[in-house]
């Protein structure tokens, strides 16, 4: 699993951060934003001239929700610039498998093509990816992939999503805008918790699971790998999601949903069974 980051609202984490390596008397503007930091990459990031640098940002997947992540680390840079701050995203282009779209132009940057293709274009410079796909086997795949190359996942945290004290982010994870995380819950990596979804107390996601518009996951819930919650789903408090299991959309679900299965409806019950899954005999 990939590093995990402990993320707080406001400045008063980031003037730790930089305290923690020496940086705290730096005036305003060569502050970095980010609440995500920590120490060792804030190292990273000051250049051989002492100053501080953004981070080159490959973006995997040129699709729709490759549009949504770029809109979403602008507007990380827009709010940092508001508030004095340096801008941590510097988006270099796009890495997709369709070799059609290789040397086009998305949402304004340029296509490398493949991972690999992109990692020859960028030899020898330190990058960043988020991996924008949403099917979440997929994701997993991809992420290691890139992981392999040496690259390291980026967290998009949206400037106007409300995350409490004590929220963990894992690496590479995505929170929309508009979000609200309650105070101590866990979000595993490369994790996708989509716009104006509401998490509640204690709750923990497991690595890549995505968590569509609208949701609501109340407190003490426990959602597994790759699970899929759907648009404006419930979790009842202390609702158990299996790994690989999905929650339709609009579905209130309570009490334990087994691994590998879809539930559905008001209240929630099992239309499929993964092969392989409990009870899937």
């Amino acid at each position: 699993m990939a590093s995990t980051v402990t993320t707080f609202q406001g400045k008063l984490h980031t003037r730790d951060l930089l305290r923690s390596i020496g940086a705290a008397d730096l005036p305003p503007r060569a502050r970095p934003f980010d609440p995500g930091y920590d120490p060792a990459t804030l190292k990273s990031l000051v250049g051989d001239d002492g100053n501080l640098r953004r981070r080159e940002l490959v973006i995997i997947g040129a699709g729709g929700f490759g549009a949504i992540a770029a809109s979403v680390a602008n507007d990380i840079d827009a709010s940092a610039i508001a508030n004095a701050c340096v801008p941590p995203w510097d988006i270099v282009g796009y890495a997709d498998a369709d070799a059609a779209k290789r040397g086009t132009c998305h949402e304004g940057y340029r296509v490398h093509g493949t991972l690999e293709e992109a990692g020859r274009d960028f030899e020898g410079r330190e990058l960043w990816f988020f991996c924008a796909i949403g099917e979440n086997r997929a994701r997993g795949r991809v992420a290691e992939a890139a992981q392999k190359l040496g690259w390291k996942a980026a967290t998009l945290i949206h400037p106007t999503a409300i995350l409490s004290a004590r929220v963990e982010v894992g690496a590479g994870s995505y929170i929309g805008p508009l979000a609200v995380i309650s105070v101590n819950t866990k979000i595993g990596a490369h994790a996708i918790v989509d716009m104006q979804v509401s998490i509640g107390h204690d709750a923990v996601l497991k690595d890549f699971c995505t968590v569509y518009p609208g949701a609501r996951i109340s407190g003490r819930c426990r959602v597994g790998e790759y699970v899929l919650i759907g648009s404006n789903a419930v979790l009842l408090p202390g609702t158990l999601i299996g790994d690989r299991a999905v929650v339709g959309a609009s579905s209130l679900a309570g009490g334990a949903v087994e691994p590998g299965t879809t539930v559905l409806g008001v209240p929630a019950r099992i239309i499929y069974r993964r092969k392989g899954s409990l009870g899937g005999r």
